[in-house]
């Protein structure tokens, strides 16, 4: 069924003949997150959804204005809506790099960005597996994460996840553990409860 050739839950199931035998002059479509065009003439379409929710919905994201002339010529035009837009960057790893050069590629790949609408930012750092242990293991503690953020410092594009694929599999280091940050900050409190029990 066309209605199904989706990765999101299967809703409303069609088939274009079926839409066509209706003869109308368009089908705008939804639930479907995807912008996609299923037939031409006449136009059936999903818009997709106006902003991208996560990382698996990247790319723009808007509306179709469509108008329809007396000769039932069809224009459809996209109009951005999107406050930001979830964006993949892929990265080579390669055999023999050092960890400053990795975060100098990923800068590199980057920093075109900066012009565009405003991202959030996934790495895939891909063929990493060729990388040390030793990289791999100052890439897993977020520390590379933050020092790549601060030297970009950006405020129309954010990287906030690196994600490695290692022997085929993706793993994915986003931010440091949660439970890492839920101690850090818990600690931080204490110390400033204590500095301020102690001034008064």
């Amino acid at each position: 069924m066309d209605g199904l050739k989706s990765s999101e839950a299967h809703y409303a199931p069609f088939t274009i003949s079926q839409l066509l035998a209706k003869n109308y002059d368009y089908w705008a479509l939804g639930h479907i997150h995807k912008r996609q065009t299923l037939n031409d003439m006449p136009v059936i379409a999903y818009a997709g959804n106006t902003q991208g929710r996560h990382i698996n919905e990247p790319g723009p994201r808007g509306i179709s204005l469509v108008t329809i002339n007396q000769q039932k010529q069809t224009d459809v035009q996209f109009l951005r809506t999107d406050v930001v837009e979830w964006t993949n960057v892929a990265v080579q790893a390669q055999k023999g790099m050092d960890l400053q050069q990795i975060i100098s590629a990923i800068i590199q790949a980057v920093e075109p960005l900066a012009a565009q609408q405003l991202k959030l930012v996934n790495i895939n750092l891909q063929n990493s597996n060729v990388l040390t242990p030793e990289i791999l293991d100052e890439l897993t503690s977020g520390i590379v994460l933050t020092q790549i953020q601060k030297q970009l410092d950006q405020e129309v594009f954010w990287v906030y996840r690196i994600s490695l694929k290692v022997n085929n599999n993706i793993r994915i280091f986003s931010e440091l553990d949660q439970a890492y940050w839920e101690k850090a900050t818990a600690n931080v409190f204490n110390e400033k409860k204590f500095k301020k029990s102690s001034a008064g």
